[in-house]
């Protein structure tokens, strides 16, 4: 599949690849006819990441989902008894773990 130009430079210099996609759709949506094929589009830059092996080794949202993990177990560290941050933790877990598997 053929990649505008500007997606291309959006995804070598893009962090966080979804917001920049997005951004990227509601702006050059009406010029590359993306508005409404949301899958397509994120097909595509899956497709050039891989081909110009610039895709990140771990998946944006699992990456995510252990930075908030992370932070919770720093919350715990100081506050040993919050209960409500311990079954939080447990959630978590077990969405990095569900993620993991796929």
């Amino acid at each position: 599949p053929a990649v505008p130009e500007d997606l291309s430079a959006l995804v070598d210099k893009a962090n966080n690849v979804r917001k920049h996609l997005s951004m990227f759709k509601k702006d050059n949506g009406a010029k590359y006819r993306l508005i409404l094929i949301n899958s397509r589009v994120h097909r595509l830059v899956r497709y050039f990441m891989k081909k110009n092996s610039c895709a990140p080794a771990v998946p944006e949202d699992l990456s995510a989902l252990v930075d908030k993990a992370n932070n919770v177990r720093k919350h715990l560290s100081m506050f040993k008894k919050d209960n409500g941050a311990k079954y939080r933790l447990i959630l978590i877990n077990s969405r990095v773990h569900r993620l993991v598997r796929y």
